[in-house]
């Protein structure tokens, strides 16, 4: 079987938010690998911990830790899920975002942009998004602010939409219930281009 190859410089936000903060050569040449050469077959992902979280948010139903469909590590982030709890801001609710969102193009590199639900106004007016991230080791520094940093340009400037608010774009760390807000947008946009301009440098090379 062939190698899947990805040709274009391709992420996703949570890489190049990490790749914005310190990283070693090393890390960096992993991180992208990983992108360009995507590995077939199953994953240890959380998929299905992703989706009840989202219909909990969404429509209000109970997160189960203990469903049949769960494997461990997905039992271990919604039972802290659970024991931290996180509320939407208020008279906000709750909507999937839309499965045809476009990507996100930005100096040479394609950044995929997936908030696990939008927030919006009590008149349906989306004001934000959340991304919750389960997996056992926590965000390093700033890694958390600069995702949501990137989340809030996205909703704001790639899917024009006028009323996205810093304070309704957050990342959501499910095991320790720490919550990063939007950081210093200029700043952070500033370097998420030196960043990208690295990314499809070195893409070529990999």
């Amino acid at each position: 079987m062939s190698q899947k190859i990805v040709q274009n410089p391709t992420v996703t936000f949570s890489t190049l938010a990490k790749l914005m903060g310190s990283t070693t050569s090393s890390n960096l040449l992993t991180l992208l690998r990983g992108h360009k050469y995507p590995e077939d077959g199953p994953k240890r992902s959380y998929q299905n911990a992703q989706r009840q979280v989202i219909d909990h948010f969404v429509y209000g139903t109970p997160i189960n830790p203990t469903g049949s469909a769960l494997r461990a590590h997905e039992t271990e982030a919604l039972t802290a899920f659970t024991n931290n709890g996180l509320c939407l801001p208020a008279s906000c609710t709750a909507r999937r975002p839309s499965t045809g969102s476009p990507k996100w193009q930005f100096h040479g590199v394609e950044i995929s942009v997936f908030p696990d639900v939008l927030v919006q106004s009590s008149g349906s007016v989306i004001l934000g998004g959340i991304k919750v991230n389960f997996n056992k080791d926590s965000l390093a520094r700033g890694v958390g602010p600069s995702m949501a940093a990137l989340l809030h340009h996205y909703l704001a400037n790639v899917l024009s939409m006028p009323l996205i608010a810093s304070r309704s774009c957050f990342i959501y760390e499910a095991r320790s219930g720490a919550v990063h807000s939007c950081g210093s947008p200029t700043r952070l946009l500033a370097s998420a281009q030196a960043t990208c301009n690295i990314i499809a440098a070195v893409w070529p090379t990999l």
